[in-house]
């Protein structure tokens, strides 16, 4: 049996990958919801807190250059009409109002999970800085061991301040999971969805909830291979990004998603449920075929007079991927209408298993006339 309220503590770059999103039947509005309960206290450190107003702060900047430059863009087009309309929106000239709105994420986050924040107040910097030159977590890996302070400080936050019971601490991050590793009384969770599923396999209806869900496991598929067709949730990419940052491969500029061979739920695990709705994470199994086309620019001709090509050369790549991925679901159960609230699968090199390269109209052309050469070779031949 579980001891209500659980204490509950989030690291930057959980938070990050909720996008802060409290939409219906999200990974955060569940959580809310058991904080409501009384079945979780979410407590986090001011570096935390921190370290997400920085990049909410980020976050938005990026959000006004990316629509300042659109606005650079739609002002090119010929029609004055739309170019003028969109250069008088308020917002775009306005980037201080959009850092404020960005940070209002964190704001919300903060009120509607209750938030207490831990403060620094007794972490003894003597202590972290012992830690360092020991080589002791979160300060072992040799070459990264000078970005490992604010790990360092919310590690000894999480003992200090939790000291007397047990918490769930949710993190990815390597040096910070491994300078709690040993503490006893702290339960280390990749994701904000396994604590949920903790809480959920607690309730007296769980089994009753997952036969519901294991009974639609066929609309679920079809739900989801219908959903990949229509090009939601899923991208397909020709190269990836190395250790140093740069891309290898080829970048395709056109995608599309052509079939799901194949596709099976592995595995259930419900998230969150009441008597209208069942949230459930899914892992499933596809093989998908899809096919990425890119211009081959040095073989494209370019008029400088016109500014637009005469001729492009396009390529595509019919490709085939197997994948595992995982889905968040939310069934009503008078429906019982299934809702895809989460899903992202990135057909990349690593999880391609085939390929068939398509020849381009130029690979065509450029047949053809090595063709008719031949041709006229051997009749030339059969003359002499």
């Amino acid at each position: 049996m579980l001891n209500y309220p659980l204490n509950v503590t989030l690291d930057t770059n959980v938070i990050d990958e909720t996008k802060y999103d409290f939409s219906d039947d999200s990974v955060l509005s569940i959580l809310e919801r058991y904080v409501k309960q009384g079945k979780v206290k979410v407590s986090l450190s001011d570096i935390v807190i921190g370290e997400v107003k920085s990049h909410c702060g980020k976050a938005a900047q990026k959000v006004y250059s990316t629509i300042r430059n659109s606005v650079s863009d739609i002002q090119k087009i010929k029609c004055r009409s739309f170019a003028e309309r969109f250069k008088e929106l308020p917002v775009i000239h306005d980037k201080k109002r959009i850092i404020a709105e960005g940070e209002t994420f964190l704001q919300d986050l903060v009120k509607k999970l209750d938030v207490y924040i831990i403060p620094c107040d007794g972490i003894s910097i003597n202590e972290i800085f012992d830690d360092y030159f020991k080589g002791i977590p979160p300060f072992a890996e040799e070459g990264r061991k000078k970005y490992e302070f604010p790990d360092a400080v919310i590690s000894k936050q999480i003992k200090q301040f939790f000291s007397d019971g047990i918490v769930y601490v949710i993190s990815k991050d390597k040096g910070l999971r491994d300078s709690l590793k040993d503490t006893s009384n702290v339960l280390l969770l990749d994701s904000i969805g396994d604590l949920h599923i903790i809480i959920a396999k607690e309730e007296k209806d769980y089994q009753n909830n997952l036969s519901v869900i294991n009974g639609l496991k066929d609309k679920i598929t079809t739900q989801i291979t219908e959903y990949f067709l229509e090009g939601n949730g899923i991208e397909l990419i020709g190269g990836e990004y190395d250790r140093k940052g740069f891309y290898e491969g080829i970048y395709y500029e056109e995608t599309s998603i052509d079939n799901v061979d194949y596709l099976d739920v592995k595995s259930i695990d419900i998230t969150y449920f009441d008597k209208e709705t069942i949230c459930s994470d899914i892992v499933c199994e596809a093989e998908i075929q899809a096919t990425g086309s890119y211009m081959d620019y040095e073989n494209s001709q370019w008029d400088s007079e016109d500014g637009e090509y005469l001729y492009q050369d396009w390529h595509s790549i019919v490709e085939k991927h197997h994948v595992q991925f995982m889905c968040q679901i939310s069934i009503q159960k008078e429906s019982p209408d299934i809702e895809i609230i989460d899903l992202n699968v990135v057909l990349s090199p690593t999880t391609k298993i085939g390929e068939l390269i398509i020849p381009s109209e130029k690979d065509l052309e450029d047949e053809e006339f090595a063709r008719l050469e031949e041709l006229e070779a051997l009749e030339s031949n059969a003359i002499y």
